[in-house]
């Protein structure tokens, strides 16, 4: 699936976000993989006028901070035999990691 950048410039236009907006993702420390996914997510934001601000931080901070709302969003990578394998914590995050993160294929039965 192709990410189209000008269908999500026009929803934040529509949004009342004309030229895009910051905000923060939070990530896990300690894993390369998740530090890698936090970049892709960074640029494809950024494509649409969402500049994300990284947060890396360890897993329980991670979530602490999440339920106590000092950050918006984080996600986590789990260890799915289908679906992206990635876990987020807001819709519009999910809908990023829908578009651009492949789909694991199960190995069948």
């Amino acid at each position: 699936m192709t990410p189209d950048v000008a269908k999500a410039k026009q929803l934040l236009k529509e949004a009342g976000f004309p030229k895009g907006f910051k905000t923060q993702l939070g990530y896990r420390s300690g894993d390369q993989l998740e530090e890698e996914i936090a970049v892709i997510l960074k640029t494809a934001f950024a494509q649409a006028g969402v500049e994300l601000e990284l947060l890396k931080m360890p897993a329980s901070t991670l979530v602490e901070k999440y339920t106590k709302a000092q950050i918006p969003m984080y996600f986590f990578r789990t260890w799915r035999s289908s679906g992206c394998g990635v876990c987020c914590k807001s819709v519009a995050e999910l809908e990023i990691a829908d578009r651009f993160l492949p789909v694991q294929e199960s190995g069948g039965g």
